[in-house]
């Protein structure tokens, strides 16, 4: 295979190129994976209740490459927690108490939130509040004693069709 080179024709005489005197500036597109503007979202939904303390957070978050679920999962959490605070009357993150923790809980289950779903916000939350507590900006007490849900044990999985006929087999009941 042979390539020969094609010449189209003559260029009489080059054209000036006309470009706008101010170009239209474009946004810079996040990547596939920037997580950035789930984060820029959940600040803006989140409020002014300790604000500076849990963007840091969430930004710790997406340096660890947490998936935007678990970001999202973090910021439900928290404007739950906030909501709850601010009608206790509380105006500081420096002022939540074991009491607020365990008033939640007992609010969350009252809202009728299944134990799973109580358990996973109480540890996002912990989890929030040993990020503000290495940072001194709540008190050491406050993670003292964790509270506790019991969650009911998962049930066991189902069995595939071709296990439960070798088990079966196995005793001498099936085919």
């Amino acid at each position: 295979m042979s390539v020969e080179p094609v010449v189209l024709g003559e260029v009489e005489a080059r054209q000036p190129l006309d470009l706008p005197k101010h170009p239209p500036q474009e946004k810079p597109t996040p990547g596939p994976g920037s997580k950035q503007p789930v984060i820029e979202k959940y600040i803006r939904q989140l409020g002014q209740f300790g604000q500076p303390h849990v963007q840091e957070y969430l930004y710790d978050l997406k340096r660890r490459n947490c998936r935007p679920n678990t970001l999202r999962s973090y910021a439900a959490a928290w404007k739950s927690f906030v909501s709850h605070l601010q009608e206790r009357g509380r105006t500081s993150l420096e002022a939540v108490s074991r009491d607020d923790l365990s008033s939640f809980i007992e609010h969350e289950q009252d809202r009728g939130m299944q134990p799973n779903t109580v358990h996973t916000r109480i540890r996002l939350l912990y989890a929030l509040f040993q990020f503000l507590v290495d940072r001194e900006v709540v008190a050491p007490d406050l993670l003292t004693r964790k509270l506790r849900i019991k969650v009911p044990e998962a049930l066991p999985r189902a069995l595939e069709p071709e296990d439960v006929r070798q088990l079966l087999a196995m005793r001498g009941i099936g085919p």
